[in-house]
């Protein structure tokens, strides 16, 4: 029996140490902040959730890339999410998302997927920008060219710095 996605977050979030920043730290830190990924995209999507699977390994060294990671069946396209922390190095901002290509298996570079990543923390405005990126590529299951133009919309929104000789596109 699967538990309300949305009891496990408001429990997650009454922890004393939430957002989890020491979880690189401690073990059970980073499975609560495991936890919470998944409990999100449960949240966010409902049903729709059931057609994604587990499918990126777990980083075994406890850096969140990825944190949380699904992949739809028959796989036509991903998620990642991969944690931001607090002490990152870099202009902050609470998500930086992006589509890529993954491929379907870890054992071969093809066949490969459109995936959206995004690098996010635990702010109001990480979360809320995480659930918004999620609820188009996943539950409206836009385009690839309309994920690239939200991606472009959240950088600005958000006042993310461009890389130095680059421009963003219109």
């Amino acid at each position: 029996m699967k538990r309300d996605p949305h009891a496990v977050l408001a429990a997650l979030r009454a922890e004393p140490d939430f957002p989890f920043d020491h979880a690189r730290r401690d073990d059970l830190a980073y499975a609560r902040l495991e936890v919470w990924w998944v409990a999100r995209f449960r949240a966010v999507l409902g049903a729709q959730a059931d057609v994604y699977r587990a499918w990126q390994h777990p980083d075994p060294s406890r850096e969140g890339d990825p944190i949380f990671s699904a992949i739809d069946e028959p796989p036509t396209r991903g998620v990642l999410i991969k944690q931001r922390w607090s002490d990152d190095a870099g202009p902050y901002v609470p998500a930086q998302p992006y589509i890529a290509r993954y491929p379907v298996s870890p054992e071969a570079p093809e066949p490969s997927v459109p995936t959206l990543v995004v690098i996010a923390d635990l702010s109001d405005a990480g979360i809320a920008w995480c659930d918004a990126l999620l609820t188009d590529w996943c539950g409206k299951a836009l385009s690839e060219r309309a994920m690239r133009r939200r991606c472009r919309e959240c950088e600005e929104a958000l006042k993310m710095p461009r890389a130095p000789g680059t421009r963003r596109r219109p």
